[in-house]
C-alpha cells in the first residue's frame, strides 16, 4: 500500500501537477533486506522515474508525536529517543510539526523546478528552523 498508493496518486495528479513532494524515511534503499526501507527506497525510484516536474522526497528520522492507534515499538523507540532529541535533535528524530513546517515551506519557497531534490532529517529541521 505505501508504494502503490503513493505511485498512484502521482500518476492521476501528473496531468497539471507542479511539483509532488513525498515522506518517506531516513535510510529508505530499494535494495534493503528489510521490507519498510526497501518499500520505501523503490517507492522514491518509480517516482523518479514518473519524470515529474518537480520531486520533492523527504527523508525524516523517527516522527515524535502521538498516534491515535497503538504501535508499541514505536511508542518505546520514542520513549528512548526522547534524550537525544533534546540534546542532538537533528540527529535521529523529528517532530511532526517540523517537517509539516518544512514541506510547506519547501513548497512555497523552496525546491528545483524540472528537478529531484532529497531533504534528509538534518536539511528538513534546517529548513523548518531557518524558513529557507
Amino acid at each position: 500500500m505505501d508504494h502503490d498508493y503513493v505511485l498512484g496518486a502521482a500518476k492521476v495528479a501528473n496531468a497539471g501537477l507542479k511539483a509532488f513532494h513525498v515522506v518517506t524515511s531516513v535510510g529508505s534503499n530499494p535494495k534493503s533486506p528489510l521490507l519498510y526501507p526497501k518499500t520505501k527506497g523503490r517507492t522514491e525510484e518509480d517516482l523518479k522515474a514518473l519524470g515529474l516536474p518537480r520531486l520533492s522526497i523527504y527523508r525524516p528520522g523517527v516522527l515524535m508525536c502521538d498516534r491515535g492507534e497503538k504501535r508499541v515499538v514505536e511508542r518505546m523507540s520514542r520513549f528512548f529517543l526522547t534524550p537525544l532529541a533534546v540534546l542532538a535533535p537533528t540527529v535521529m528524530t523529528i517532530p511532526t510539526t517540523t517537517l509539516g513546517k518544512a514541506m510547506v515551506l519547501n513548497s512555497v519557497f523552496g525546491g528545483t523546478e524540472g528537478g529531484v531534490e532529497t531533504v534528509e532529517n538534518a536539511a528538513i529541521h534546517g529548513v523548518a528552523k531557518k524558513g529557507l
